[in-house]
């Protein structure tokens, strides 16, 4: 909230959105400071005035009923306008984000299959994803790099299709707060967390989904700037260690190495913090895990910042997301 109030405040001069959110606020704020005052001169002995305490009873009740009022109409206006996003994009953000869910539960399935199960045990991953795409009309129209993952025998995946499956985490995450499943997207300052329940809820009660009230594009900007703040820290330390070698020119890796030292020469004070620790103190192996989640982030709202403001789906959001698999 106070957030919201800031940058209303710097906004009032040129945003009449803006301004009515502060009158909103200030509006509040005197109804709060004239009961407060109504409270305490009744308790002073005001009250037994019977004419003042009409009066003041009146202007309060007139003063809730303009509100009230206020709020009523924002009600019909909001269900009025048409959506801002498109409900066709809506509905294609939903699917690709059951398509991800399904990738995510079967690699979760052969993670499982790691460890050596009960004899009893029967896995039936594989043909309950397939049932179930074909029941929602959506196996045909799978991109062949999946179909062949999902035809996989169970526990047949190797390391490198398990962890391509797993790097979509970041997409489905993004996708799920973008048609508010989840009322916050987790900030990169922190290590990620993935409950593969997530996963499980959107494939169950994926007719159940209709077009909502789905978050605009430029709720998303300020997200996507975070995101290419990590994501260029992140490279930066990359390059200047040596992890990244491929496509960097000679004049990159000297202009990283640079940023580098500097960054290390004010001290942990100034760098970007992971959790508890600089990105300067992450190990090699944290670091790249963090640079690739860092891009998928940034990647899909880059991607959706865009889309989200046309009027017709595309095939541009599956490409983001099915091209890690086939990669």
């Amino acid at each position: 909230m106070w957030r919201e109030f800031w940058v209303a405040i710097r906004r009032a001069r040129r945003d009449t959105r803006a301004r009515a959110y502060l009158l909103r606020i200030f509006a509040l704020v005197f109804f709060a400071g004239y009961s407060v005052v109504l409270i305490f001169a009744f308790v002073s002995g005001l009250g037994a005035d019977s004419t003042f305490f009409v009066v003041a009873v009146i202007v309060l009740v007139c003063f809730v009923s303009v509100l009230l009022v206020h709020k009523w109409q924002d009600r019909q206006e909001a269900r009025s306008a048409p959506p801002v996003v498109a409900p066709a994009l809506q509905r294609e953000m939903q699917k690709e984000a059951l398509l991800i869910a399904i990738l995510l539960i079967r690699a979760g399935s052969e993670r499982m299959m790691e460890k050596e199960l009960p004899p009893e045990v029967e896995v039936i991953t594989r043909r309950y994803q397939r049932d179930r795409l074909m029941q929602l009309a959506l196996w045909d129209d799978l991109p062949a790099a999946m179909k062949d993952l999902l035809l996989l025998p169970n526990g047949h995946w190797t390391d490198q299709q398990k962890w391509a499956a797993e790097s979509c985490w970041e997409y489905f995450s993004v996708l799920r707060w973008v048609v508010r499943l989840d009322d916050s997207l987790r900030s990169l300052d922190r290590p990620p967390v993935y409950d593969l329940a997530k996963a499980r809820e959107v494939v169950h009660s994926f007719e159940a989904w209709q077009p909502g009230d789905t978050l605009a594009p430029w709720d998303l900007r300020p997200w996507r700037a975070q995101a290419g703040y990590h994501l260029g820290r992140l490279w930066t330390e990359a390059v200047a260690r040596g992890l990244l070698q491929e496509g960097i020119e000679p004049d990159q890796r000297e202009e990283a190495l640079r940023a580098k030292r500097d960054i290390d020469a004010d001290g942990a004070s100034t760098d970007l913090l992971i959790d508890a620790q600089t990105v300067s103190e992450l190990s090699n192996p944290q670091l790249w895990l963090l640079l690739r989640l860092a891009h998928r982030r940034w990647e899909i709202l880059n991607f959706l910042v865009d889309w989200l403001s046309k009027e017709g789906p595309g095939d541009g959001l599956r490409q983001i997301w099915s091209k890690v698999i086939t990669a």
